[in-house]
């Protein structure tokens, strides 16, 4: 059974809004590049949990270093589950190299640009997430550019007295020049968290702060797949955080919340004994 509660498309709260106060500018290395045969790559991918409030930053930026890459990263699409989060878009522009050799940013897509769309990806299979996408489809792309874009994941209805749990798989696919991981707004929470790093892999840099805790992975391994690997193998580093204290609290958090999710139903009437005419003796010859 589930409690999933679906929302319209037409219901979906997304704005475009500057990044809020909390989150923090990171530096991007504009003189890295993907490797050969790669057809692009990501100079940064930087993401911020405000633990208060649960929101999430994100910002990614992606170099295009093949054709095929222009063709099939010109589609930007951010997804978000309409029923748990509101979704704030600060920026979506091109970075392209003037002849001079500077790198210079193009006009930010406008607002219009943007379309909401849905897609069960799952629907055959009878499984529906709900969630929708924000899709934009920039022109005049050209090998080399770079696409940055920002946005902001926020709670759409927090509920009382859940608290923050993140975790982060740092693994990825294509070649990847900077991560960035922040816990930050962090004052009033017992925030713990732990890093699981494999023998021999490189171990992200972690550096304390005033209201949290950040991490930085350069140049990440390639993370290749393999079929047939026990699901607790990860040869990756992970991140767990949490403001949970123990699994009873969890436990005592969602028994209550469970009652006020199920569906109120009419209480069944007794049934009733069937009423079976009375036999009349047969008569005496």
């Amino acid at each position: 059974m589930s409690i999933r509660v679906h929302v319209p498309i037409e219901q979906a709260e997304w704005s475009v809004q500057p990044p809020a106060e909390w989150v923090r500018k990171r530096s991007v290395d504009w003189a890295w590049r993907p490797g050969e045969g790669q057809g692009f790559g990501f100079l940064l991918i930087d993401e911020q949990h405000h633990v208060t409030s649960q929101a999430l930053y994100v910002r990614t930026v992606k170099m295009l270093t093949s054709l095929s890459a222009v063709q099939t990263q010109s589609q930007v699409v951010v997804e978000f589950d309409p029923a748990a989060q509101r979704l704030q878009l600060h920026e979506l522009a091109i970075w392209r190299m003037s002849a001079e050799g500077a790198w210079q940013k193009r006009e930010p897509v406008a607002k219009e640009a943007f379309l909401l769309r849905q897609r069960e990806q799952q629907f055959e299979q009878q499984m529906l997430k709900g969630y929708v996408s924000l899709v934009a489809l920039l022109e005049d792309v050209r090998v080399g550019d770079v696409i940055d874009l920002s946005w902001t994941l926020l709670p759409r209805e927090p509920l009382p007295g859940l608290l923050f749990t993140a975790l982060h798989f740092l693994a990825w696919s294509v070649p990847v020049a900077t991560y960035c991981l922040a816990l930050t707004g962090a004052s009033g929470c017992d925030l713990r968290w732990r890093l699981h790093t494999p023998d021999g892999a490189a171990v992200p840099v972690e550096t304390s702060e005033a209201d949290g805790v950040s991490w930085r992975y350069d140049r990440p391994p390639m993370f290749q797949a393999e079929g047939n690997v026990p699901g607790g193998h990860w040869p990756f580093p992970v991140l767990e955080a949490t403001c949970w204290q123990t699994w009873g609290q969890v436990a005592r958090f969602f028994a209550e919340l469970w009652p006020m999710r199920q569906p109120t139903r009419p209480k069944a009437s007794p049934p009733k004994r069937n009423a079976w005419p009375t036999a009349k003796p047969a008569p005496r010859p």
